[in-house]
């Protein structure tokens, strides 16, 4: 059945609106580029928390600007329901603490 508002397989629209943008921009790609191969020979754990910090990063990442919520994350601009869960009441928008997000279940 289609759900047009989400699709957990990866598609186009979530590579070129989400990652093409982000990854022109070299800081993006290098911190992209950075968890890789930080991951290699590393133990599952530490596996776990780099890819914990790339979700809430890369993948789902929000910023404020001022009073203003910015996203930047790639699973949320490909998608127009995650943009209006994003921006409603239920999510708890959080600063970045490393050490938190990499043990952050999601």
């Amino acid at each position: 059945p289609s759900q047009p508002l989400y699709t957990p397989e990866p598609d186009i629209c979530h590579e070129l609106l989400g990652h093409v943008a982000m990854f022109a921009e070299p800081s993006f790609a290098n911190l992209a580029h950075e968890i890789g191969i930080a991951s290699l020979g590393a133990s599952d754990e530490f596996v776990d928390q780099l890819v914990a910090v790339y979700w809430f990063t890369i993948e789902c990442g929000v910023c404020r600007e001022g009073d203003d919520l910015k996203v930047y994350g790639a699973t949320i601009l490909s998608s127009i329901g995650e943009l209006q869960y994003c921006f409603g009441d239920t999510p708890e928008h959080k600063p970045l603490d490393l050490a938190v997000t990499a043990v952050q279940k999601y």
